[in-house]
């Protein structure tokens, strides 16, 4: 669904040199609701852990919108399939919080949902939610049906942060506000009509008379002028430096230290891709995987996803524990 191939952040504008783009401590501590302190022991916990990053994306999605798994179920029966992701999912919860020495867990999870997710896992875990952090359980928040995070957390997560985030984050926004305008924009040109020609409304082919034909120019070339005033707009914002919320999600990983991955969860679907015709990975598990590997990050399919793994597997793609101990899943 989603495909993702950026090796660095950078500046998205044609006519200007691209600029790698770090967002700054401040900014990715935002992102990932951590202190600058939880920050560091974090990032020394992932060195202990040569690197290695445990994800799970969407854990809890089965069930919250059940009606999502269509017929990805195939012979599985729904129940079975929510209860063995939450079992996984607790254990490798269980796992980070029993052993520091252990690779950290990031949980990409909808914003909508994260509270209440952050409630099951503190309650398994028997601590209270504001601790889940600091025993190496991070979250980034996505949107309702993707891995993309959110959008406003994003933006939020730029304006906490230094000069150039926050000018990044105003460059979208304006952005935005640009591509809005002009949409709306283009939806009054007919009421407009309407109102000025209103047997326009019942028949868009009416005989129009020679007085209303000039009205009716009249009206195309004031819409005309108001929207290539917009679309000049739309132009110039659209040369800001902006970056992706995905891109910065891969880059306050790897500022954590992450080398590798191991990627648990739902969705995760295998779709030829429409240019190259190669199976190619989908979904919102699948859009992490792409995104890691695209990359350069050796990113391993756990078994703990779904569809089932032996679906993946007759598509031609590995799926393995990366030959650590059960627990690390």
């Amino acid at each position: 669904m989603y495909t993702y191939k950026m090796e660095k952040l950078t500046n998205h504008t044609e006519n200007s040199e691209a600029r790698e783009y770090i967002p700054s401590t401040e900014s990715i501590c935002h992102f990932l609701n951590l202190t600058p302190e939880s920050l560091e022991k974090l990032r020394s916990r992932l060195e202990g852990a040569q690197g290695h990053l445990r994800i799970w994306v969407h854990p809890f999605y089965t069930e919250q919108l059940p009606s999502s798994i269509g017929n990805r179920r195939g012979d599985y029966n729904l129940n079975e399939i929510q209860d063995k992701l939450r079992e996984a999912f607790y254990k490798t919860n269980e796992s980070v919080v029993r052993n520091l020495a252990s690779s950290p867990l990031v949980v990409y999870e909808p914003k909508i949902h994260l509270s209440k997710t952050k409630e099951l896992i503190a309650g398994h875990l028997n601590c209270a939610p504001s601790e889940l952090e600091a025993k190496g359980i991070i979250f980034i928040p996505t949107e309702r049906d993707t891995s993309l995070p959110d959008k406003k957390h994003f933006i939020e997560s730029l304006q906490a942060g230094d000069e150039r985030d926050n000018t990044i984050a105003d460059n979208i926004l304006t952005f935005r506000d640009a591509v809005s305008q002009l949409s709306e924009y283009g939806e009054t040109l007919i009421p407009k009509l309407h109102a000025k020609l209103p047997q326009l409304k019942e028949n868009p082919y009416s005989i129009l008379t020679e007085k209303e034909k000039k009205w009716q120019l009249e009206i195309l070339k004031t819409h005309e002028a108001g929207r290539a005033s917009l679309t000049e707009r739309y132009k110039e914002a659209r040369e800001f430096e902006m970056v992706e919320s995905s891109s910065v999600a891969l880059s306050a990983l790897q500022q954590l230290g992450m080398r590798s991955a191991l990627v648990s969860g739902a969705y995760l679907e295998v779709q030829k891709d429409s240019r190259t015709g190669e199976e190619r990975f989908s979904a919102c598990a699948g859009a992490i995987v792409n995104q890691l590997r695209d990359n350069g990050i050796p990113t391993d399919i756990s078994t703990n996803i779904w569809p089932p793994k032996d679906l993946i597997r007759e598509a031609g793609f590995e799926i393995k524990q990366t030959g650590k101990e059960p627990s690390q899943e």
